[in-house]
Order: structure tokens, then sequence, then C-alpha cells
């Protein structure tokens, strides 16, 4: 067996050992049978049909040690008479947390239960014809859920609709690819680079990719897996050097959080399968060589899929790596990608944290605040290429409203009225040109303002806690929520073998922080903070060492 198959059974045997230790074994319990995620979590059904899946693929395959075991069997048919109970009278699951009677969050439930139906088809061992005529029952009383239901999100869409068009053709039932043409008929919500609407870059740019590959498998059509390779490639622009993944512009719960894409794995292993170039066997060979060096949980959660898929568990891969050097301007999305090495960095469009760095796993992020009139935050819009970088330029008018020149009745409630109506009269102006500009081993930052003097604009360094800090004058280790005022000189920031270097720094005014309406100090966060007061010309030089 490869090793990479080899390590995904591992993963799975692990994932059994669970079932077995933390399935509710109480007669008496209300969740008999079931298991949860986590275990301090309660059961679902959602969690305990994805806590089978490896269960039934270890059960089912001669290289697992629970091959043909019978206490994995009889655990498999208790779950399934508890996942059997909590499907409501319309064949739907609840999400407990948030949605009942759910047909999304059944479409995710049967994304699992579909597979398992197939594994058990191909693949012999003792009363698997149970556990199949089980799998049955609550998939087609699920589909019908499912087609007679709705959707919250984009990305609902294509989970309901790509598991009615399998299921359609699995059981037979023409009516449910009726169905999930109606959903089809909007178009797939993917732009020309490979970026779906809800800019998830952890989350659920995955999920929508799975979806498209069993609309591929379900239909045929080579449009499916078109997206999915357009958005595996968009996504080699989102890796760090690290291998996490930048998530800073995503519109959903997701957004900033810290991930590896492990989830991405069977997906760049499928189309490497099919396609002759190499860049994607590279990517899956890295993300299966991190989460092993990484010890990044368990392997991923894909055995299922390999199970089912000759292409690739036949597939051999041929070298490891994701790009070693990039520069994409993501206009639509609102995003710059720049990766030159180990040196990586970022400008998010529109978003009080406009600037990201990165050099290996150390990094920070760059937010500029100011007290001018109605303006609260330094935003980056509208992006421009330069020569060698980028630029932008934020403006801010000085207004004030004037008396309405007709008033047919007396204001009693200020804000009752439509003051977006009254005249205003600008007094001043204020224009801060920012470049950003590629230097070897990191950027120059320029800011240049025009218009009115005395406006002060605070930048936040926001670096992880427990860094080294140093310049000439201080040393100290950073503290979540911690923040210092650096008056001159550069700053080194280091932890491990990762470094870089602010400056030159600077104190025009002693601001702590942004005005009120600002985004509140990072707590998890240390802050390295400059204060620049108009009229200004600066070069922050942000260097890896």
């Amino acid at each position: 067996m490869k090793r990479y198959l080899q390590y995904l059974l591992e993963g799975g045997e692990q994932r059994v050992d669970y079932l077995l230790a933390y399935q509710v074994m109480e007669a008496e319990d209300r969740n008999y049978g079931g298991i949860a995620m986590r275990e301090r979590a309660y059961p679902q059904a959602k969690s305990t049909i994805y806590r089978i899946t490896p269960a039934i693929c270890c059960y089912v395959n001669p290289a697992s040690r629970f091959y043909k075991d019978s206490e994995v069997y009889d655990r498999i048919i208790l779950a399934l008479k508890y996942i059997r109970s909590k499907q409501r009278e319309s064949g739907c699951f609840d999400l407990e947390n948030c949605n009942f009677d759910s047909a999304p969050d059944t479409a995710f439930c049967v994304k699992r239960l579909l597979p398992l139906y197939r594994i058990v088809e191909r693949y012999p061992a003792p009363n698997v014809e149970v556990i199949k005529e089980m799998l049955q029952e609550i998939c087609k009383r699920a589909l019908e859920g499912i087609a007679d239901g709705g959707f919250h999100t984009p990305n609902h869409r294509w989970a309901i609709a790509s598991i009615l068009a399998d299921g359609s053709n699995l059981f037979n039932l023409p009516i449910h690819m009726e169905k999930a043409n109606e959903y089809l008929r909007e178009g797939i919500d993917c732009n020309e680079y490979g970026e779906y609407s809800e800019r998830s870059a952890i989350t659920y740019n995955a999920v929508n990719n799975a979806a498209m590959i069993t609309l591929f498998e379900a239909t045929g059509e080579e449009k499916y897996l078109e997206y999915v390779r357009r958005n595996l490639t968009m996504m080699l622009t989102y890796f760090e050097d690290d291998g996490s993944i930048f998530s800073e512009n995503s519109t959903r719960q997701d957004k900033g959080a810290k991930a590896f894409p492990r989830d991405y794995f069977y997906q760049y292993l499928y189309v490497a399968a099919r396609d002759s170039d190499p860049m994607y066997g590279r990517a899956a060979k890295r993300i299966i060589d991190d989460n092993r060096r990484m010890n990044l949980r368990k392997a991923p959660d894909c055995l299922h899929y390999v199970m089912l898929d000759d292409p690739m568990q036949q597939y051999t891969f041929d070298g490891s790596g994701f790009l070693d050097s990039y520069e994409r301007y993501y206009q639509s999305s609102g995003v710059m990608r720049f990766k030159s090495g180990k040196v990586s960095y970022s400008i998010v469009e529109d978003s009080a944290k406009s600037l990201f760095f990165n050099t290996g796993s150390l990094g920070f992020f760059l937010r500029g605040s100011i007290g001018y009139f109605e303006k609260r935050h330094i935003l980056f819009s509208d992006l421009t290429a330069v020569e060698g970088g980028y630029r932008t330029t934020f403006h801010g008018d000085g207004w004030y409203y004037l008396p309405f020149e007709q008033v047919d009745e007396e204001i009693v409630d200020f804000f009752a009225i439509d003051n977006t109506m009254r005249k205003k009269i600008i007094k001043n102006t204020v224009d801060i040109d920012i470049e950003v500009l590629h230097k070897d081993g990191g950027f120059d930052l320029v800011f240049t303002s025009r218009g009115i003097d005395e406006v002060s604009v605070f930048l936040e360094w926001v670096i992880p806690a427990d860094c080294e800090v140093e310049n000439d004058a201080f040393y100290c280790i950073s503290q979540p929520g911690g923040a210092l005022l650096v008056r001159d000189g550069y700053v080194e920031v280091r932890s491990g073998m990762d470094r870089f270097s602010i400056g030159p720094m600077g104190v025009s005014k002693y601001i702590v922080k942004g005005n009120y309406g600002s985004e509140p100090a990072s707590e998890s966060g240390f802050t390295l903070a400059t204060v620049m007061t108009t009229p200004f010309k600066k070069v922050f030089s942000v260097r890896s060492r």
C-alpha cells in the first residue's frame, strides 16, 4: 500500500478508536448510539454520520485492523439506528445549534452517506447488506426532505444540488435531478480567478469544490471540474510559507483564522489524478507532508473518497510543494497577494486591517487609525499598479452641516429626520498617498500627506504574543493585549528561526489608541505603535532577517 494510503487508513482507525471510546452506550440516554465530534460536545445526527464514515471504511477494508470486526459492526448498526431516529417527518435532520428541519444541513449529512452506500456495494464484508439497507432507507427519506427544502447561504445551493444529482443517479430517482437543475440554472458563483462569492479560503471554498466534484461525477459535465481547477490554482496563492491559509478577506466565520489546507488534500489529489499538470500533485503531497510533520490532528478525513476512486489510489506523486513566488491582484475580491521565497504580504482593500506580512510562520498586520471628522481608519481602496508595487490614496473631507433652507415644521427629534439631505460646507481636506513597493526580503511602505495640517495617523503594527522585540533602546517579550509606542529607530521581532524588522519608527504625538468608533486594540496580539502628524512623508522598511 502506498504510504499516503496507509496514512489515511491510520487516520481512519484513530477515528474508529474515538467512536469506540465516546459513542453513547447508555440505553436510557436520549442520544443512545450517537457520537459527538469532540469529547465535551453533544451528539447530533451530523456528528454521528461523520464519525461512522471511517468506521464503515475500516470495517470493509482488508488492510485495516478493524476489518470484519464484530464490535465495530455492532457500533455502526447502533449509530445508524440513532441517525434514523433523528430524521424528522420531512426526512431532514437538524443542526441543533441553529438550523432545524434543515435541507442544507441534511445535504451535508447525505454527502457522507451516499459514498458509504457505494463503499458497502464495492467492498464485501459480513452483514454489509444490513448496513446497505439502512443507508438506503435514510438516504431516500433525506433526499425527499432536501428536495422540498430551501437554503440560507450561497454554498448551500451547491450542497443541495450536488446531493440531489448524485442521489438521483444512485437510486434512479429522476425527479431529484429536476430539482437539482432548478438550483443549477442560477449559474455557479465562481469568478474568473476561481473565487467563490463567500471568499472563504479555509472553509467554504473547499465545501464548494467538493460539491463541484460531485456534480462533475453525477452529470459528466467537465465545466464543474473546471471550477475546481480554477479555485485550486487560485488557492496556491493563498498559502503562506509555513503552509497555512491566508483568510483575511473571507466574508464568513473563518475570517482571520489560522488553519492548514487539510480539507483540500483529496481535491488536489483528485484533479492531479486526472490532469497532466504536476502542480496539483505537488500541492497534495505538500499538504499531506505538512500534516504528518506538524502532527496536525489526524490524517485528512477522506478515506471514503479515495477507496471509491481508482485514479486517486493509483496516482504517484512527483515532488512536494506550493508556489515559491507569485504576485496576484484579485481586483473583484479586493486582495493583493505577493510571495517571494519565505516572505509574503497581502493588501486587503476596504478593511481596517489593511496590510499583512509573513516570513515563515511569523508576521504582523497593520491597522491605521485617523481622527478626522467621520473617518476612523485608513482604508486601502482601488489599488493601482505602479512600477515595483501598488498605490492607493485615502481621501477625507472636513465637512459641516448647514441649516435647512426651508423648514415646514419644527424639528422635535433631530435623529428622526434625514439629515443627509442637508447641504454641507467643506472647510478642509486631507489626502494620504500610500505606496507598497516590493523590495528584496520585504517591502517599503510610503505615506505622503496633502491638505490640512495637525491631523494624526496612529499606526498599529500588531505582532503575535511571546516574540522577542528589540531595538537600540529596549528589549521585551510581547504580551497578549500589550502595546508599546516606539519613538525612534528600527524594531526587530524574533520567534524561533523567523525574524523581521520595521523602521524607522517615530512618534509625533502621544496617541495610544484609535479615536472613538475605531476598532479596539488587539487582545491577543502585541501592538507596536507609531504616530504621524500631517504634513508628513514617511517611509517604513519592512524586511525579513
